[in-house]
């Protein structure tokens, strides 16, 4: 009678797996582990930041990451762990959803005056950008985190700009944007009326006075005697 496989102190003979994409480290489940822990603090932040500034009910929720790298690949899975386990319903399709852009900027200007670092582990900005469409989020979540970079590239962002300087900030002043708006659609309409009186305006007197005299408003000068 077979006995099946009873080589339980000897590695196991199967075929070998196939070959895997560079992680920017070499694999070992402690270091795994151990780069996932900070990635697994940055993505837990980020969805805290997200709940709280969620206010209205959201059935489902589309995360988009920019790159199919180790970097970004990682942060999608702790993302979605950590939206999954407070309540939230992920969809594979952004439709009839909320749309989350996971957002990340290397290059930080001298403004913001933080400290990146040289190493393997450097401040990024990382946000989570709500229903972006033409490059304009809804709304954002983020801050500086540091965090392993390991194969790290910059992606385009969804074409979103982030402003991290206050003189880059186009601070909108809405009741003058409304009186502007206000100013120019009465001068829209004062226009046509300013025409309209133009038009009706005679060049000469020639023009009115036989409707003058033919409603009496005017005299005609009497003829001299002969």
């Amino acid at each position: 009678m077979a006995r099946g496989y009873s080589s339980y102190d000897q590695v196991y003979k199967s075929a070998p797996g196939p070959s895997v994409g560079d992680i920017g480290y070499k694999y070992s489940y402690k270091s795994n582990e151990a780069v996932l822990k900070d990635v697994r603090y940055v993505a837990r932040d980020l969805v805290e930041k997200l709940d709280k500034k969620l206010a209205m009910s959201v059935d489902e929720i589309y995360l988009k990451v920019q790159s199919d790298n180790a970097f970004y690949n990682s942060f999608d899975h702790v993302i979605r762990d950590e939206l999954t386990k407070r309540g939230y319903l992920l969809s594979n399709a952004p439709i009839n959803t909320l749309t989350l852009d996971l957002v990340v900027e290397d290059d930080l200007p001298e403004c913001t005056g933080v400290d990146q670092g040289e190493g393997v582990y450097r401040k990024l900005f990382m946000a989570l950008a709500i229903n972006v469409i033409d490059g304009m989020p809804q709304d954002m979540v983020g801050d500086y985190y540091e965090v392993p970079t390991y194969d790290f590239s910059v992606g385009d962002n969804s074409g979103v700009k982030v402003s991290l300087c206050p003189e880059e900030q186009q601070i909108i002043d809405v009741s003058q944007v409304v009186k502007e708006r206000e100013e120019a659609q009465v001068q829209e309409e004062i226009q046509p009326v300013e025409r309209q009186q133009s038009d009706n305006v005679p060049q000469d007197m020639s023009d009115i006075i036989p409707d003058l005299l033919e409603t009496k408003q005017i005299k005609a000068p009497a003829e001299a005697p002969e």
